[in-house]
């Protein structure tokens, strides 16, 4: 067959329905206001005290909780679900140290499972593309199947 006839079956329905990928806003930003406020808080307790030094975490877990509010908000409009974890995720973000690297990975965890689940190549670096099963698709392998 030459190809450029009329293709049906449940491969080429799945690539004409799919859903765009799932991307992150926040998330990187989530990284950067964490990473910032270390060397924040180092410089002021070092230069004006510790009390100080307190106001600058407080201020960096607001925002960081902040901002991992906004990126499941942005998650969840995209179709990600998140169930009751993104509460935890929030208070924990406003009220413990580390959360935010881990949130960064957990998110690039959860990011890159749902665009597995959607179709997309997510194991190499760069722009997301449709993965090799689909892109690759036979019109002589939708024929068989759909005579069945």
């Amino acid at each position: 067959m030459a190809g450029d006839e009329y293709r049906r079956g449940e491969q080429v329905e799945k690539l004409r329905e799919r859903e765009p990928p799932v991307n992150s806003l926040y998330r990187p930003v989530v990284l950067l206001i964490w990473l910032t406020g270390i060397p924040i808080l180092l410089a002021a307790t070092y230069l004006f005290g510790p009390f100080l030094g307190l106001v600058v975490i407080a201020v960096v877990h607001i925002f960081v909780g902040g901002m991992i509010f906004a990126d499941i908000r942005h998650l969840r409009s995209q179709g990600l679900n998140w169930g009751m974890s993104r509460h935890l995720w929030f208070g924990a973000g406003v009220g413990l140290p580390l959360v935010g690297p881990v949130y960064y990975l957990y998110a690039k965890r959860r990011i890159d499972a749902e665009n597995r689940a959607r179709g997309y190549d997510v194991s190499k670096d760069g722009p997301l593309r449709p993965s090799d099963k689909i892109e690759n698709f036979d019109a002589d392998d939708a024929d068989d199947a759909s005579d069945d």
